[in-house]
């Protein structure tokens, strides 16, 4: 990887297989209905930190085996509650797209529908959308040594040729290290085993900067 690369987060992809997804604010009434491949990529686009910006224990996925199967239920679903569409938050990246497909006040209805459409087709559901996120990223804990040691290497590089703009105090290495490491914790997932011991210490020293506690 190039240190002017997208670092991306470490995934994997499982072929064909795609998902429907109900997902709420946090603490709102709002939420986003669509369709992905990949969920966490798909995800991140809305909201670097979707970890945080939604509920996940209020979401549901519908997990198919064929792009078609998954497309039709969305179409279906962004149709049935058409009248209650939502202008899309303005922490969401008019890149990200998927303006028409925010709604307001109808969760409850949204998630039982998903349900429905999944239990007539023989579908599986992941309800809450947070088991799922776990269970996925627990598969993925094998990539994180690599990447994480890779995402160090390019911190410190920044560190020593300070040529990208910072957000929040911090690069975009520094970014994408952190949030994937607080998307663990939020999950309550123990990455340290699964990573370089400086990585931990990083991860040790960001937090404390942040909230004056040394503990993960």
């Amino acid at each position: 990887m190039r240190p002017d690369e997208d670092p991306g987060v470490p995934r994997r992809l499982a072929r064909g297989e795609a998902f429907v997804y109900v997902l709420p604010r946090r603490d709102d009434t709002q939420f986003k209905i669509g369709f992905s491949r990949d969920p966490v990529e798909r995800w991140q686009t809305l909201h670097r930190r979707f970890f945080e910006f939604f509920d996940l224990d209020r979401g549901i996925l519908v997990a198919t085996d064929r792009v078609s199967d998954a497309r039709r239920i969305e179409r279906s679903l962004l149709s049935e509650f058409s009248a209650y569409t939502s202008l899309a938050p303005l922490r969401v990246p008019a890149s990200a797209g998927g303006s028409n497909e925010w709604f307001r006040g109808v969760l409850d209805d949204a998630v039982a529908s998903a349900a429905v459409h999944a239990e007539r087709s023989g579908l599986v559901v992941h309800r809450p959308a947070s088991a799922w996120l776990r269970t996925v990223l627990i598969d993925r804990t094998d990539l994180l040594f690599a990447w994480t040691r890779r995402m160090l290497d390019l911190i410190e590089f920044e560190r020593h040729n300070p040529a990208g703009e910072k957000s929040d105090g911090a690069t975009r290495y520094e970014r994408s290290l952190g949030d994937a490491l607080d998307a663990m914790v939020a999950l309550n997932i123990d990455f340290t085993p699964h990573v370089p011991t400086d990585v931990v210490a990083w991860q040790v020293a960001r937090r404390a900067a942040a909230t004056g506690d040394w503990t993960l």
